[in-house]
């Protein structure tokens, strides 16, 4: 009676270890349907992981009208990573232009060059003024009213 006992235990444990097993699924949809999603994943995937993309978004900070001084130190206007120099420069915004003057001793690029002062342009006309300095980059972007 014992060994019929545990040979039904072997028979269950196996009938449930056999249960357990996992099969991949098979894809569901036309092949050439499948494709082009897989395809426009990884194409999202890339954009996402592109250094201008939301990702890497370290900070947002609206501009008030006038002048808007930024760089690390914490009495700037705008407070940049410990990593950026004290004093990076001012945007003046004058609605709906906006103007950028470096301060004194700071490299800003601009397109691979150092620049002194520089008309930015936002995000919305599609070719916003980037400006780089050491491993932080920065542009400027308008929703609605407000630009930041």
């Amino acid at each position: 009676m014992n060994t019929l006992k545990n040979i039904l235990y072997v028979v269950v444990f196996i009938l449930i270890s056999m249960s357990c097993t996992e099969k991949e699924p098979e894809p569901k949809g036309h092949p050439n349907t499948l494709q082009k999603l897989s395809s426009g994943i990884r194409k999202e995937l890339r954009r996402l992981k592109d250094e201008n993309s939301w990702l890497t978004l370290v900070g947002l900070h609206w501009l008030k009208e006038g002048e808007n001084s930024f760089g690390s130190d914490k009495n700037n206007d705008i407070v940049f990573p410990e990593n950026a120099p004290q004093n990076i420069g001012k945007i003046v915004l004058k609605t709906p232009l906006l103007h950028y003057r470096v301060d004194e001793g700071v490299n800003v690029i601009n397109e691979g060059k150092l620049i002194k002062e520089i008309k930015l342009e936002e995000d919305l006309t599609g070719n916003p003024t980037v400006l780089d300095v050491g491993s932080l980059r920065w542009y400027i972007i308008k929703r609605a009213i407000d630009m930041g």
